[in-house]
């Protein structure tokens, strides 16, 4: 991300929570409580003011396939090409809670014709894609990739002297390091899911798992007005992880993901 991008990113979410800052009964605002209920609120909510339709979004868990069907029927965008354009807000037209400002963001919460949603994943496999995808092919060695690994060991001092010499981390070493810092908040794509997903007693998330994504969608494609093309798209998710070989999950490895994302199993 270059400098002015981040510098109007930090903007927007400054700006976010100075409008939120200044709302007089604080305790009173919905958007305020979601706010603070979860770890990035600007990041990884998206609102459909027009189609009163807010996505949480849960990196690892389908976030691909679900952007593109947004992008596609709210907006008209495909970049089915370069599916990595989905995440970019710019390129995609997903708005943010800042980009709609938090009068509008607080009456679609409080709106009981809204439909949230977000889309869960078991955690033992999200933790695989997130290897796979981020970080098997990636070279300790390399200086631009220091800010991920100290994201998910800590520090690099962490780095075992075996992950060192073969200039990989190994998925043990990245098992032990998301389970480490999951609930840290750092990084959305290891961090816990039941803490970007707010408890909210205040509205209602629909919560659907990604093993049955298709079925689970259709109230969101209803409400889109989806295609039936677009409906079948959903067979073929996008961004998945092929199957490599010496990946594999050990008794130790399970036994310390069932106690750091016990939430999430929930």
């Amino acid at each position: 991300m270059s400098r002015l991008t981040s510098a109007i990113k930090n903007r927007k979410y400054t700006f976010f929570r100075a409008q939120l800052g200044v709302r007089r009964h604080l305790a009173d605002s919905v958007a305020y409580r979601a706010y603070r209920a979860t770890t990035d609120i600007d990041y990884f909510f998206h609102v459909f003011p027009d189609r009163k339709l807010i996505y949480v979004e849960v990196p690892k868990a389908g976030c691909t396939t679900v952007k593109r069907l947004l992008s596609i029927c709210a907006y008209g965008i495909n970049h089915d090409d370069d599916p990595e354009a989905y995440h970019s807000r710019r390129k995609s037209g997903l708005l943010a809670p800042s980009d709609v400002g938090v009068k509008l963001f607080e009456s679609l919460l409080r709106d009981p014709e809204t439909l949230i949603f977000s889309v869960v994943r078991n955690p033992f496999s999200r933790l695989r894609s997130c290897y796979l995808n981020k970080f098997y092919k990636l070279k300790l060695s390399d200086p631009g990739n220091t800010g991920l690994i100290e994201q998910l060991m800590g520090d690099m001092t962490s780095l075992s002297s075996s992950d060192i010499d073969r200039d990989q981390l190994s998925f043990d070493s990245f098992v032990k390091g998301a389970c480490t810092t999951a609930a840290l908040g750092k990084n959305g794509h290891w961090g816990l899911m039941s803490a970007i997903i707010p408890n909210s007693s205040d509205f209602r998330i629909d919560i659907i798992k990604l093993e049955s994504l298709a079925e689970g969608l259709n109230p969101v494609l209803a409400r889109l007005g989806a295609s039936e093309e677009i409906r079948n798209s959903l067979a073929k998710p996008l961004n998945q992880s092929a199957p490599t070989p010496g990946i594999a999950w050990t008794r130790p490895l399970v036994d310390q993901v069932r106690r750091a994302y016990a939430e999430d199993f929930r």
